[in-house]
């Protein structure tokens, strides 16, 4: 298999005290949450995975797989390291 058909499956490491920053590169965000393409997360991965591919994702999470997870009830995704759950 040649290099340029390995993909990196790295995620980025958050610096300590440091905010999640959310890619907001897309402009067509608004009801995102309640749209069909919400509905499809592997189609809202291959869009991603193009956005790392030609340097347009910028951050440590897209937004637009955020909204469509919603992973927002998640108490750990943004609680603090030494916060009690």
């Amino acid at each position: 298999m040649d290099k340029k058909d390995k993909k990196s499956l790295q995620h980025p490491v958050q610096a300590p005290g440091r905010e999640i920053e959310f890619c907001l590169n897309c402009n067509d965000m608004e009801d995102l949450a309640i749209s069909d393409e919400a509905k499809n997360l592997e189609q809202l991965h291959r869009r991603f995975d193009n956005c790392r591919e030609n340097g347009k994702f910028q951050g440590d999470v897209c937004a637009r797989i955020f909204v469509a997870e919603d992973r927002i009830d998640e108490p750990a995704f943004f609680a603090d390291e030494d916060e009690d759950l």
